[in-house]
């Protein structure tokens, strides 16, 4: 078992949060909430195998909440891609009303806004995330895809460890299924081989059936599930102000 801080989502939820892993045991639930009480923790986030039915029983007996149900993607690049789509670029500008309604877009089934005592902040946590990857603090390139001047799709990506990362990626719905997504990975795909990285990976959720099938026809496979908790330790258990 491992209990780490969550430094920067501590200071932005005004919380003490920590992230839980390596849970090999059931009976270790117990040891977890006596550990989180005594470092006066609000909330854990616990990061578990699918397989583990009897860790499952035992952290939602003791009032942690499932909130995600997390599977990473996988893709090994070997070439760019023949784009030619004029109408996807770097995007360099300000944030606007159209990259915000996007960014929440793309959170749409996060545990975030699953979870109610986090939801009254997830506007906040997502319009941070697009400001910061307009920034490039967390994200090394944002793609669009513009038509009419007006974006319709976004992607945010970076390359860490020789590995490209996706992070938030979304299309207006009024666009879907015109091949605007297949045209971001592409680019974004293109951008990590330029950059030396030829494997590519993408979180999505299970619940996110759209988004999971999408993947797959764009050649990427799943290689992990993991089962998310939120685990509020604090009694009174108020919702986020």
């Amino acid at each position: 078992m491992v209990i780490k801080s969550l430094k920067w989502d501590s200071a932005f939820f005004n919380k003490k949060v920590y992230a839980v892993s390596a849970v090999s045991d059931a009976d270790e639930a117990a040891e977890i909430e006596d550990q989180l009480l005594r470092l006066s923790a609000d909330v854990a986030y616990i990061f578990i195998a699918e397989t583990d039915i009897n860790l499952q029983s035992s952290l939602e007996k003791y009032g942690a909440i499932l909130v995600d149900k997390k599977i990473t993607f996988y893709k090994e690049l070997f070439k760019e891609q023949e784009t030619g789509f004029d109408e996807i670029i770097a995007y360099n500008g300000e944030l606007n009303d159209e990259l915000l309604s996007l960014s929440l877009e793309a959170g749409e089934y996060s545990r975030f806004k699953q979870d109610p005592f986090f939801e009254p902040e997830f506007k906040r946590l997502y319009t941070t995330w697009i400001s910061n990857s307009l920034k490039r603090l967390n994200a090394n390139e944002l793609f669009v895809c513009k038509k009419n001047e007006i974006i319709k799709g976004m992607v945010t990506c970076k390359v860490e460890d020789g590995c490209g990362s996706i992070g938030l990626i979304a299309t207006e719905k009024a666009s879907r299924g015109k091949g605007i997504g297949k045209k971001l990975m592409n680019a974004v795909e293109n951008y990590f081989i330029q950059n030396n990285a030829f494997a590519s990976s993408v979180v999505s959720q299970q619940t996110n059936m759209g988004a999971c099938k999408f993947y797959e026809r764009v050649g990427y496979r799943q290689i992990q599930k993991q089962y998310v908790y939120h685990w509020w330790i604090k009694q009174q258990r108020d919702p986020l102000q």
